[in-house]
């Protein structure tokens, strides 16, 4: 035989563009294998073995497992092949499926960064904003004596029971006052935490009745403030303004959360949080 038909693993390695360690990986697993080892312990790979090497770089490339394409590689059965290469189609789709839920979370979370930053400019300054129609996930507070641990610890709980339902907060998240309690001096009671919820969310509404709530389309008075969403003062400012200007707010009040203690350093300010009041105007 003539020495051109043979290649040493740096060649075919070179030849088909993979590394050494892949080829003798490879032989170690019994899916491609030298022709031969020549007397100096070098292994020989024939020239005909090129296309085989290219179809289970092809497979791999394209996911589908070593062990499924060692399985039917030597078979060279159609139907196995395809087999897996449907498999990985599969897989790859679902990927790109759940890649896109990243990129979407992503987006919305730039959205976010970018709305709170021109918020900043508008701190204390009552304003008439429009919003669609929103649904929530609200979970009560439990207490009307609350620190910043029980906060955090509640959206913790509000992240974990959704975190079943494949939600997150990537939406926006902040906190729920009751229309009944605002004027009350206990306005905690039956207060708590809330995430946005998205659209089309598919949610088990008898199950969680008491935790979702609607907010509807229409314009909103709000607020920007520096502070806990648990502290009064910012709310009395709020619905005192709307009085003396004569604006007829109802419903529930929500204090959205723009930015947390996260950015301290960003928004110059005590660690607190940076949110938006906002609550329905009656037209």
């Amino acid at each position: 035989m003539e020495d051109r038909q043979w290649l040493g693993v740096k060649e075919l390695a070179d030849t088909v563009g993979v590394s050494r360690q892949t080829l003798i990986y490879y032989d170690s697993i019994d899916l491609f294998k030298p022709e031969f080892i020549d007397t100096n312990g070098y292994r020989k790979y024939s020239t005909s073995q090129i296309m085989e090497l290219r179809e289970i770089l092809f497979l791999k490339n394209n996911n589908v497992p070593l062990e499924v394409i060692k399985a039917n590689i030597k078979k060279k059965s159609l139907d196995n092949i395809k087999k897996g290469l449907k498999a990985s189609r599969e897989k790859m789709l679902t990927d790109i499926e759940s890649m896109n839920r990243k990129v979407e979370k992503i987006n919305n979370r730039i959205y976010a960064l970018e709305r709170a930053g021109l918020e900043l400019y508008t701190v204390s300054i009552p304003m008439i904003k429009y919003f669609p129609k929103r649904m929530l996930f609200m979970m009560p507070w439990g207490t009307t004596f609350m620190t910043r641990s029980k906060l955090y610890q509640t959206f913790m709980n509000i992240r974990k029971e959704l975190g079943k339902q494949d939600f997150s907060d990537d939406l926006g998240w902040g906190a729920f006052f009751p229309e009944k309690n605002l004027e009350n001096e206990d306005w905690l009671e039956e207060a708590g935490g809330f995430i946005y919820l998205p659209e089309n969310a598919e949610i088990d509404i008898a199950q969680y009745s008491e935790n979702i709530k609607t907010l509807p389309a229409g314009e909103y008075l709000c607020m920007n403030r520096f502070d806990m969403p648990y502290k009064r003062k910012a709310v009395d400012e709020l619905l005192e303004w709307a009085k003396q200007h004569d604006i007829k707010t109802e419903g529930n009040l929500i204090n959205e959360c723009l930015l947390d203690t996260t950015f301290q350093e960003i928004t110059d300010t005590e660690k607190v949080d940076f949110s938006q009041l906002q609550i329905y105007i009656r037209r």
